[in-house]
């Protein structure tokens, strides 16, 4: 349909908002809590500040390339600790001239 553009979303990486804070992707086994946002919003994970060992529910940032993951119990390794936010994808398109023919 011309004016309707579909795009399917496979993977979500890693990024920084308009205001520079850098944002995670959820790892995949909790992605359905994304499942219910609607209006181009999604949950994405952002550092807390806090750098210790998180207790059981918290997210902790781990993995390459890395994902927020929601602690199964109280772990004994240190990790990040995230915080999750609520985002807005907007997608740009830019067209560019490349050359004259």
């Amino acid at each position: 349909m011309i004016g309707k553009h579909w795009l399917r979303i496979t993977a979500i990486k890693a990024g920084r908002s308009d205001s520079g804070v850098k944002l995670y992707p959820i790892a995949d086994h909790h992605r359905a809590e994304n499942s219910a946002k609607k209006d181009g919003m999604i949950l994405m994970a952002k550092r807390s500040g806090e750098f210790r060992a998180p207790d059981y529910g918290e997210w902790y940032l781990s993995g390459n390339p890395p994902h927020a993951y929601r602690a199964p119990n109280n772990l004994d390794t240190y990790f990040h600790i995230m915080t999750i936010v609520s985002v807005k994808i907007e997608i740009v398109e830019t067209i560019s001239i490349c050359k004259e023919v």
